[in-house]
C-alpha cells in the first residue's frame, strides 16, 4: 500500500478528508490487487499504484472539483522524483504519463459498465471492508498510517 505524504495535498484540510490520505492509499492497494489479478508486470503495477496514491492529492474541494485529476497529473509530473523516492518505487521512462478516466457514479459506487476490465466479484466486499475498517480505526484514534495498516490486515490477517 502506497501512502501519500500530507504535504502532497493542495489543501491541508483535505489530508484527513474523504479524498485524503486514507482514500488515496486504499485506491493504491486496490489497484495493486487488480494488477495482480490481471497479471501486470512489476513496472506497470508500480505505475498504476503510484498513480492511485496521488490521484486526488490536488483536490481543492471534496465535493465538486473539476480539473482535480489534471492538476494531480501535472503535479505528479513536476514532483515525480520526490514522490517515487518517498514511496520507494521508481518508474521506468514512459510509464509515468497516464491518462485518467473519471468513473461516472451510480449512487455511491462507480458504474463498472464504463470499465475496460471486469472487476472480480471478490473485490467489492474487500473495498467496502477497507473503507469501513480504516475509517473506524481513524475514528477510534489511530493515525492515518495506523488506520491503513489495520485495514490492510484484511488481506494478510497474520500481521
Amino acid at each position: 500500500m502506497l501512502v501519500p505524504a500530507d504535504t502532497w495535498f493542495a489543501q491541508p484540510q483535505l489530508v484527513d478528508s474523504i479524498h485524503g490520505i486514507r482514500h488515496n492509499a486504499r485506491v493504491s492497494l486496490l489497484a495493486g490487487l487488480l494488477a495482480q489479478e490481471y497479471g501486470l508486470d512489476p513496472d506497470h503495477t508500480a505505475a498504476l499504484c503510484t498513480a492511485a496514491a496521488v490521484h486526488d492529492c490536488r483536490r481543492r474541494d471534496d465535493r465538486d472539483d473539476p480539473g482535480h485529476g489534471r492538476r494531480a497529473a501535472l503535479w505528479f509530473t513536476r514532483n515525480q522524483q520526490a514522490v517515487t523516492t518517498m514511496l520507494g518505487r521508481e518508474l521506468p521512462p514512459g510509464l509515468s504519463q497516464r491518462d485518467r478516466y473519471r468513473l461516472p457514479l451510480t449512487r455511491w459506487w462507480p458504474d463498472p459498465s464504463h470499465l475496460r476490465i471486469v472487476i472480480p466479484a471478490w473485490l467489492h466486499p474487500v473495498a467496502f471492508d477497507l473503507v469501513v475498517r480504516s475509517e473506524q480505526a481513524r475514528l477510534n484514534g489511530a493515525t492515518n498510517h495506523g488506520a491503513l495498516i489495520h485495514a490492510g490486515q484484511l488481506l494478510n490477517p497474520r500481521q
